[in-house]
């Protein structure tokens, strides 16, 4: 049987094909080659061509993008991964630092108060506690010093007779009542720290949502975007804002206007995620005081123990901040 006459290419091969060659590559690999000169510049630019044209048939063959995710898929991987007891267990065990900045604003935007703590972030009890030892660069002392051995004794009664105290009603726990508030909706892809994140924006179903506990208040009211990780399901970011005016318990009654979070964790290793960075800023006014009050976050420092278990306790998702 006689090889087929590849030297003529029939109409119907224009398409790219394995066995075929299109006729911008057919042109571009045809003449006569030279080993010096003008003839071998020419060759030389056409194989630089000829390459060119096969490395974007190869991504036009690789088919269209992976289609994005659900919402309603990624919230439910989302509390599936919250609810690992395994993911407590590490995160609750971790040592680390976290330094916190508060400006206080008057009317005209000056800052009338700024003052800088250090907490230092660690397991008490089975449970991750964040104490307070440093105010303005110096150790705790005074009101400050009593008020902070008062929240760690409360907090370690809390922890040994396992009832929840009065701070357990502003714990936001990443569960079906949180979201379920939210209407959500993918809209795609981003890259952190070299990891696939998903997308996601999200904004309240409703103006008339159920308040239950103090912090639905301000949760009933925010919209914006958070970062998922695609391989996780951890949320790594998060930027939301307040939609409109809400009221919230800030000592007394207080009526705020405008609210701005962000929130980043980072990714120490498979299935540990710690908070990395923070900043809220709140303005509004509390009886016949304004309040205009941003926060900056930042923890630094992590010591995480290979094994969990070792530290010897049963693992609690308490966290006093």
């Amino acid at each position: 049987m006689r090889p087929p006459d590849m030297t003529r290419t029939p109409d119907t091969t224009r398409a790219l094909h394995p066995t075929r060659m299109p006729d911008t590559i057919r042109l571009l690999s045809s003449g006569t080659s030279s080993p010096s000169g003008r003839g071998a510049a020419i060759d030389f630019t056409r194989a630089a061509l000829l390459v060119f044209i096969l490395c974007r048939a190869v991504v036009a063959s690789a088919g269209d993008p992976v289609p994005l995710p659900k919402a309603d898929e990624v919230v439910r991987r989302i509390i599936e991964r919250a609810k690992n007891p395994e993911a407590h267990r590490t995160s609750s065990a971790c040592q680390y630092t976290q330094q916190r900045v508060i400006d206080k604003y008057d009317d005209r935007g000056v800052v009338r108060e700024h003052e800088v703590r250090r907490y230092t972030v660690g397991p008490l009890e089975g449970a991750s506690y964040t104490a307070w030892v440093e105010k303005n660069g110096r150790p705790l002392a005074g009101a400050d010093l009593a008020e902070e051995k008062e929240k760690r004794r409360r907090f370690v009664d809390q922890q040994v007779s396992n009832r929840p105290d009065n701070t357990e009603q502003y714990r936001v726990p990443l569960d079906a009542e949180l979201f379920e508030r939210y209407r959500g909706e993918v809209t795609g892809r981003d890259v952190i720290g070299g990891r696939p994140m998903v997308v996601m924006q999200f904004s309240p179903k409703s103006r008339d949502l159920p308040i239950r506990r103090r912090p639905d208040y301000l949760l009933n009211r925010l919209a914006g975007k958070i970062w998922v990780d695609e391989n996780d399901y951890d949320i790594v970011k998060v930027e939301a804002r307040l939609t409109e005016r809400t009221r919230v318990f800030w000592g007394l009654l207080a009526n705020i206007d405008h609210a701005d979070l962000y929130f980043e964790q980072t990714r120490l290793r498979e299935g540990v995620y710690l908070p990395m960075r923070m900043s809220f800023f709140v303005a509004g006014r509390k009886l016949f005081t304004s309040i205009r009050e941003k926060i900056n976050a930042e923890w630094a420092g992590y010591s995480c123990p290979t094994s969990p278990t070792a530290q010897g306790s049963h693992p609690k998702t308490s966290t006093k901040q």
